[in-house]
């Protein structure tokens, strides 16, 4: 216990100088990010007390490496999906004795760069305020009880999603962002690769479609190549998931479903659904109606403020704009969609739904935000243009 003090400490002194040394933050931004920080803490050590009445699979990614489980050297562990978290915590273990709390704490500050790197995303591309019911939208983003939960722990949860966060905040200046993007990437490969695969040929569609200087011929090229390269890639999707021929997917994934929703324990099973109903559970349940416990409860109020949100691309401009958008609008969108028809064919109960989410969440909400930011700023332009035209007429009456 005093091993994992010791590093919620050096972790906190690592934050808080990262915070304080971005020149590109305001006060207001370095205040809100410490904020952060010890939100995300205190929703870490909420689920160090869950899991000391619960099953966690944190138990197996530190007794595993602590046991030689998978052999005696570091890369006896790397491979994609579980091993890799092994992997990535058995220097830790191995080199600096960290303990079980200690290695809780630690993935519990991964999971907090994932909001760092999220926060600086969104401030470079949102420009306006925004509120819902008069509290700042960005601010309810970031404080989403359930995303804290289940990325402030050792597992996949924390560690992806620092990945997704580097990954998009790279990605956002990918000519200038070398380190973030590849490091992000390499993260999300090691631990989900097919997430890996929708971002990138989300975002290659999204440039090849909305890039001004090339030609449709040209466009058209480009988004056919990257269909061509995920079809190349399922080999090695395939073996990552342990299949052997890519139209074995939907039964691998209906099996999975069936394996994990046995194992889970918990929630609701949603194996018997049929597919719109998988997608729809995914991303919006539980809901109240569903007889949820305690934590179930703060699920569903995050659900029904993103079934709110979601509601506000079922327009016809909000539609127009998704095709017009840039690719980090485009990337997005895709990664959501598909990320979600994926996840919800493995999610075997609520239990597992819940978690799974986490990883794409933030996608759907930065595609609202921006929506509503980029109809902010048309209003904006609209504004300016006739308050300069009322000042010329005003100038041409005093002149008269």
């Amino acid at each position: 216990m005093i091993y994992g003090i010791a590093i919620i400490i050096l972790t906190a002194v690592i934050a808080f100088s990262m915070i304080s040394a971005n020149t590109r933050l305001n006060n207001n931004d370095k205040k809100l990010l410490q904020n952060l920080y010890f939100f995300h803490l205190f929703m870490g050590f909420v689920y160090f007390t869950y899991v000391q009445f619960n099953r966690s699979d944190s138990y197996a990614y530190f007794r595993h490496p602590s046991t030689d489980y998978r052999g005696l050297n570091w890369f006896d562990y790397f491979k994609p999906g579980t091993e890799f978290i092994e992997w990535a915590i058995w220097p830790f273990i191995k080199l600096f004795g960290f303990t079980y709390e200690a290695s809780m704490a630690l993935f519990c500050f991964f999971g907090f760069i994932g909001f760092y790197y999220f926060y600086l995303f969104f401030k470079e591309r949102i420009r306006f305020k925004h509120q819902f019911f008069g509290v700042d939208l960005l601010t309810i983003f970031l404080f989403l009880p359930n995303m804290h939960f289940w990325t402030g722990s050792l597992g996949k949860g924390s560690l992806i999603f620092m990945g997704i966060g580097m990954f998009t905040y790279g990605l956002n200046k990918f000519n200038t962002r070398w380190v973030p993007l590849l490091l992000g990437a390499f993260i999300i490969w090691g631990i989900r690769v097919p997430i890996l695969l929708v971002m990138v040929m989300g975002a290659a569609i999204g440039f090849f479609i909305g890039a001004k200087k090339l030609s449709g011929g040209q466009k058209a090229l480009g988004i056919i190549v990257g269909i061509v390269g995920l079809v190349y890639s399922a080999q090695f999707t395939s073996s990552f998931l342990q299949l052997d021929e890519i139209n074995d997917v939907g039964a691998y994934f209906d099996n999975r479903g069936n394996e994990l929703s046995r194992n889970a324990g918990s929630g609701v099973n949603i194996q018997n659904y049929n597919f719109v109903q998988k997608i729809f559970t995914f991303l919006y349940r539980p809901l109240f109606i569903d007889g949820v416990n305690a934590l179930g409860l703060v699920v569903s109020v995050e659900n029904l403020f993103l079934l709110i949100m979601t509601f506000k691309l079922f327009s016809v401009k909000a539609i127009k704009y998704l095709l017009k958008a840039d690719y980090m609008v485009k990337m997005s969108i895709i990664a959501y969609i598909g990320a979600s028809f994926g996840l919800s064919s493995i999610a075997g109960n609520l239990g597992i739904v819940i978690r799974l989410k986490t990883m794409i969440v933030y996608f759907m909400l930065f595609v609202v935000i921006q929506y509503m930011d980029d109809e902010k700023m048309k209003k904006y332009i609209r504004f300016k243009k006739w308050q300069r035209k009322k000042q010329r007429m005003e100038e041409l009456r005093g002149a008269a």
